[in-house]
């Protein structure tokens, strides 16, 4: 059957789709119901999500500007200096004069929010100064043990929900030096707050339908709604993700769409009555079915129109097409086209062809050009990867030095340092002389030399002949940086390093030779099959020898010969050419 559809015309396929469709909406029409039920489900998990979500965005603006208001003040100047005093405070007076100073203090941060009941600090000697309201004396205890788990914290806010099952919420912060950097603890910061008054019941965040916004912590309810639900009854929609799902709570069906806050870690609930409006369901159903009998009639009429306009020009079209396999493109453009008399995709669809058929030979032409910008596109993404990785290396010994010794070849490295970067960001030119490809490596080594001074010997033998040859700019630098890292920093002695670049028979030759601890046969044939990454940001073997095989052809690059405890040797070979005769 598959087979027998594959193979008819275009119009007898319509003509078999639109006698299919009767079949179809028959079944759409048995599942409308179903489909109604889940429509509205999303509606309602929308509107629910909606409100869930001015909701919680409104008490976590409010929890943040407590967190900002715990930082402004555990670093504020005046608290920290009345807490130093109170500690070195000798007399009786002058502890109830800080005292007085630092509670009117914290009165006025008491009054910053309606929904903060009070500011406390507790000092390292358990003594209490408050502002705003006095809390219960059963939180003494409690308090104490919030002060030890902000103290864990070492600064940072710490939320408290539910304290001994009472509606109140804690943000607690331990109080830390900031004088001098001691970062010595002064005591500990806690704002009590009304939960009560974090959710915004203004009409702005009111749902169409009547529903109960609830936060929900790990172990308790930290604000409830207006129906008495149980943590026990909640607890299953504590995912820590966003979604929605039903759940019967005392014979009654609710939807409940929940969310996790990213800070505190809550669940924010939105509880809605489901039973109540099941009948916007019922009324979307038959609404729902009239509108898939109108939408069978108009498709059956549409569509029979549809198939006669569409199969013909396509037809013709098939008909041209055949002729331009055969290669007579001359032939499809002295066929006289109906085009122009049709304005809409098909007519487009047979004037974009016959234009594409004029433009083939020009594309022909152009796709040799578009190859050259191409490789020169690979070359520069290749270039784009150089962000040499010892640069950050040098900024650490530059510091290092300015610190501690104040030496004069702080100079050096940054000038060495300075020559490297500029090397490295400029776009202009790929290519240059060896001669200055020389002088970006002897600032690299300046920079080397300074950092490990006598554990690194670097020499250099350069023939006059090749200084004007040219080559891919921070080709020599990334090799030598590759001696270093594999060759240096794992050799217990001196290092040393030869850089030597000759001519023979119109080539350049450039060996890097090492007397590092050399590779292994196996390590040595992934490296050269390009199978070895560079560690952290340092550039590959591989891209290097890529950059001179696209500049000069395949023929050129680099090869890799090593030996364990004998060293390693890089040889570059590329035709030795000037820049005016480079293309």
């Amino acid at each position: 059957m598959t087979g027998f559809y594959r193979h008819l015309k275009l119009k007898y396929k319509l003509f078999f789709i639109l006698s299919l469709q009767a079949i179809i909406f028959s079944l759409l029409g048995l599942g409308a119901l179903n489909v109604g039920f889940h429509i509205y489900d999303g509606q309602l998990y929308h509107e629910a999500a909606k409100v869930l979500n001015f909701s919680s965005i409104n008490v976590e603006t409010k929890l943040h500007d407590i967190q900002n208001l715990s930082y402004d003040i555990i670093t504020n100047t005046q608290v920290q200096e009345y807490l130093t005093m109170m500690q070195e405070a000798e007399t009786t007076y002058d502890k109830y004069h800080i005292r007085e100073k630092l509670e009117d203090k914290l009165a006025a941060y008491a009054f910053f929010k309606p929904y903060i009941l009070s500011v406390i600090i507790m000092d390292t000697h358990q003594n209490r100064y408050r502002g705003g309201l006095d809390i219960h004396k059963s939180y003494h205890i409690k308090l104490q043990n919030i002060q030890r788990q902000a103290a864990q914290r070492e600064g940072a806010s710490l939320w408290v929900d539910l304290v001994d099952n009472e509606p109140i919420v804690i943000c607690a912060r331990q109080i830390r030096a900031i004088k001098e950097l001691s970062l010595e603890s002064l005591g500990t910061l806690i704002i009590t707050i009304d939960p009560e008054k974090l959710i915004d019941k203004s009409p702005a965040y009111a749902s169409n339908y009547k529903s109960d916004i609830v936060i929900l912590s790990s172990k308790n309810i930290v604000l409830k709604g207006d129906k008495p639900f149980t943590f026990e009854q909640l607890k299953p929609f504590i995912t820590g993700r966003q979604g929605y799902g039903f759940k019967k709570i005392n014979g009654e069906n609710y939807l409940v769409a929940y969310m996790t806050s990213q800070n505190t870690h809550w669940t924010y609930l939105n509880i809605l009555r489901y039973d109540n409006i099941f009948q916007g369901i019922r009324n979307m159903r038959n609404i729902m079915i009239l509108s898939y009998l109108g939408i069978f009639i108009l498709v059956i009429y549409i569509g029979i129109k549809f198939a006669k306009s569409i199969t013909r020009p396509l037809e013709k079209l098939t008909d041209d097409m055949k002729i331009a396999e055969s290669g007579n493109f001359e032939g499809i453009q002295a066929i006289q086209s109906d085009s122009n008399s049709r304005k809409d995709e098909i007519g487009m669809l047979e004037d974009d062809f016959r234009l594409m058929l004029q433009k083939i030979n020009i594309l022909i032409n152009e796709n040799y050009l578009k190859q050259i910008k191409v490789k020169e596109a690979e070359l520069k993404a290749l270039q784009a990867q150089i962000n040499p990785h010892f640069l950050y290396n040098t900024l650490d010994s530059i510091n290092w030095l300015a610190k501690v010794n104040k030496q004069r070849q702080i100079a050096a490295m940054v000038k060495s340092l300075g020559q490297l970067m500029r090397a490295s960001i400029s776009e202009k030119e790929h290519l240059i002389p060896l001669s200055r490809e020389i002088i970006l490596l002897e600032s690299y080594i300046c920079i080397q030399k300074i950092r490990y001074e006598e554990r690194l010997a670097f020499h250099m033998n350069i023939e006059e002949a090749v200084q004007t040859c040219v080559m891919p700019k921070l080709t020599l630098q990334p090799i030598v940086e590759n001696s270093i890292h594999y060759g240096l920093e794992k050799l217990l002695g001196v290092c040393t390093i030869s850089v030597e670049a000759y001519k023979k028979q119109d080539m350049l030759y450039i060996d890097i030779i090492d007397n590092g601890p050399g590779m292994d046969e196996a390590f040595l044939d992934k490296l050269r099959k390009g199978q070895v990454e560079p560690q952290g940001s340092g550039i590959g073997l591989k891209n290097i020898d890529e950059r001179i095989k696209i500049v000069f052809g395949p023929s050129y690059g680099l090869s890799v010969d090593s030996k364990i405890n004998e060293g390693t040797r890089v040889c570059i070979k590329m035709p030795c050419r000037k820049e005016s005769e480079h293309v």
